[in-house]
């Protein structure tokens, strides 16, 4: 089975789904996957299990999803995936409300920077935009403030609308 998550379409057994499918919910619910995206990068995860460690680690993911909410009150519910990944720091499932945030980020200066990114994949369905320095591709968004990745978010979420 090959998933091209960026586009939202799913290929079972030479067959296209929308991921508006009973599919969609089995693919978002893997523990582990991989994939390519279209700027060449690749990326591996495995989903770790929740324990108490694992709670705290989402727990520091999720205060900077409500961060977001105070600034955008109808921002949706998000569901917060915890994941040992290589090749990115975190992902983000276009439109559908899912990210999974990787252990780099969470040990790192930049979580606010990726967490601000994947929800600009997850809730506004962006993809990356090399212009924009929190949905650029890559490690420019690194370098962003708080006060950057709120007013930066802000601004697309009022331009999605």
């Amino acid at each position: 089975m090959y998933v091209v998550i960026e586009v939202m379409i799913v290929v079972v057994q030479g067959r296209v789904h929308n991921m508006k499918t009973k599919l969609q919910n089995k693919i978002l619910n893997y523990k582990t996957g991989s994939n390519t995206s279209k700027e060449g990068l690749s990326w591996k995860y495995e989903d770790l299990s929740m324990n108490e460690k694992t709670y705290k680690l989402r727990k520091q993911v999720i205060s900077i999803i409500y961060e977001a909410k105070k600034l955008i009150p109808e921002l949706p519910r998000v569901e917060v995936r915890i994941c040992d990944m290589t090749g990115a720091a975190g992902l983000g499932y276009l439109g559908q409300n899912v990210i999974r945030i990787g252990l780099n980020a969470i040990n790192s200066k930049n979580l606010r920077a990726v967490v601000y990114h994947e929800l600009g994949h997850a809730v506004l369905g962006l993809e990356h935009n090399k212009e924009c320095p929190l949905m650029a591709s890559g490690t420019g968004l690194y370098d962003l403030c708080r006060n950057h990745c709120e007013q930066i978010f802000l601004q697309l979420w009022k331009d999605s609308k």
